[in-house]
C-alpha cells in the first residue's frame, strides 16, 4: 500500500457514500414554475386580472400521488386548475406532469392595480403532506391606464 493508493481509493469511497446519501435524501416531490410571457395578463369581463403559469410537478414515488396547488400572496388571490373542478392534479408515477394555472385578483385588490406582485405557488403531497414551493411575480395593471376614465 502506497500513500496515494490509500489517498485516492479515500477520495472515491467518500464520493461514493456522498452520492449515495444525496440519493436518499432528495425530495420525492419537486416543481417549477414557468409564467405565461403572451399575454403578460388578462383583463377579464368583471375587472379581475389573471395570470397564467405552467407548473411542471415531478412526482419522485414509485405510485401515482394527488398534488394539491395552494398559493401564498398579500393580496387576496383566486387559484384556478384548467381542466379540473378542484386545485387538485394527479401525477402518475416516476414521472412529471405540466399544469396551466390561473391566478386571478378580483379588480381593485393591490395585486390587480399594481404594476408586479410576489406571489409563491405550493405543491402538497395530498398522500404523505410533503410539500415544494416556487416564487413567482403577478402581473398587473400599471396605474397609467387608468387615467382618464370616469
Amino acid at each position: 500500500f502506497r500513500p496515494r493508493t490509500i489517498v485516492y481509493t479515500t477520495a472515491w469511497a467518500a464520493i461514493g457514500v456522498a452520492l449515495v446519501v444525496a440519493l436518499f435524501i432528495r425530495p420525492e416531490i419537486d416543481m417549477t414554475i414557468a409564467p405565461v410571457r403572451n399575454p403578460t395578463f388578462v383583463t377579464l369581463s368583471d375587472g379581475s386580472i389573471r395570470n397564467a403559469y405552467d407548473i411542471r410537478m415531478r412526482n419522485k414515488h414509485t405510485e401515482a400521488r394527488d398534488f394539491r396547488v395552494s398559493l401564498v400572496a398579500d393580496s387576496p388571490l383566486e387559484l384556478a386548475v384548467e381542466g379540473a373542478s378542484s386545485a387538485v392534479v394527479n401525477v402518475p408515477a416516476d414521472t412529471s406532469r405540466l399544469q396551466r394555472v390561473y391566478v386571478i385578483a378580483p379588480p381593485q385588490t393591490p395585486a390587480a392595480r399594481a404594476q408586479r406582485s410576489d406571489l409563491r405557488l405550493w405543491v402538497e403531497d395530498v398522500t404523505s403532506g410533503e410539500r415544494a414551493y416556487g416564487n413567482t411575480i403577478f402581473n398587473g395593471k400599471e396605474g397609467s391606464d387608468e387615467r382618464g376614465t370616469d
